[in-house]
């Protein structure tokens, strides 16, 4: 069905493939979520919590940030367009926040693509983005945290957005 290097975990109603599609990533920092979307989906519209941060020069409020990732949410579905969600999405209630700004779900398909490392992975591509050979204490702690907070996806979670069909993958890591 996708040529993409995930496994389906499960799926609920058949996918429309000519229906618009939300292609939710979830899964910790230095996961590769933005990575697979670049490789995968380079001409989606991407609406990515990273690169809304990055169009600020000033610490910002994350309020401002997180309003401006809702305003990209709306505009793309209310054209109708596939849309890429970069951000953790590690949790239901995370993911909650992200979905319940989609305009009519139910012309959508939704894809979720969980993005699963072991912890010593996710470190160490942390310190390759960062070009460091080891976190400080306090961000090693951090990412230890939100390691620990994540929520594996399930249909359950997402059966009460009216989708026009969910399907739930894993990134196969290559």
């Amino acid at each position: 069905m996708f040529n993409l290097p995930i496994e389906v975990i499960d799926k609920e109603g058949e996918f429309d493939t000519n229906s618009p599609s939300i292609i939710l990533l979830c899964g910790q920092g230095s996961s590769g979520k933005t990575t697979f979307w670049k490789r995968y989906f380079p001409l989606k519209t991407i609406v990515a919590m990273d690169n809304i941060v990055g169009e600020f020069t000033f610490k910002d409020n994350e309020q401002l940030y997180f309003l401006k990732y809702i305003n990209q949410i709306r505009v793309a579905t209310n054209q109708n367009e596939d849309v890429v969600l970069d951000f953790s999405h590690d949790t239901p209630r995370e993911r909650m926040k992200s979905l319940v700004h989609i305009s009519s779900p139910h012309n959508f398909n939704l894809l979720v693509i969980s993005m699963s490392l072991d912890f010593q992975t996710l470190v160490n591509n942390d310190c390759k983005r960062k070009g460091i050979t080891m976190p400080t204490e306090d961000s090693f702690n951090h990412m230890l945290e939100l390691y620990n907070l994540f929520v594996p996806p399930s249909l359950d979670e997402f059966r009460s957005y009216n989708f026009k069909s969910i399907v739930i993958a894993e990134h196969k890591q290559i």
